[in-house]
């Protein structure tokens, strides 16, 4: 329950944070303070991770990386790490623009990031 808690409260400073900017160069330095813990490049074989991420809770981001000038990110908590990232990757309960993405650019382009 306290877990919980705190999870809620992350994602609402981050929410708070992020809709109380404005998209100018201030927006995209403030995005900075977000510093991944660990970076999960190969997405096309998650199994590899399943040892350190299943049934590990966390605030998580996946990074289209395939335009350099327009990163765009879809940033999400969980309480199984290793399960939200196969829903993404295979599409089930997932963010529709997050699956529209996937689909367009294919998984290559994109990483998966644990912040918290």
């Amino acid at each position: 329950m306290k877990k919980k808690v705190v999870y809620i409260i992350i994602l609402f400073s981050i929410f708070y944070i992020l809709n109380n900017l404005t998209i100018n160069s201030d927006f995209i330095c403030n995005l900075s303070v977000l510093i991944p813990i660990k970076i999960y490049s190969d997405l096309t074989s998650p199994d590899k991770y399943k040892l350190e991420l299943y049934k590990k809770g966390g605030v998580y981001g996946i990074i289209n990386i395939s335009n350099v000038k327009k990163r765009q990110q879809y940033i999400g908590s969980t309480f199984n790490l290793y399960e939200r990232l196969l829903d993404h990757i295979k599409g089930r309960d997932s963010n529709i623009r997050l699956k529209r993405s996937i689909s367009k650019y294919g998984i290559n382009n994109f990483i998966f990031v644990i912040y918290y």
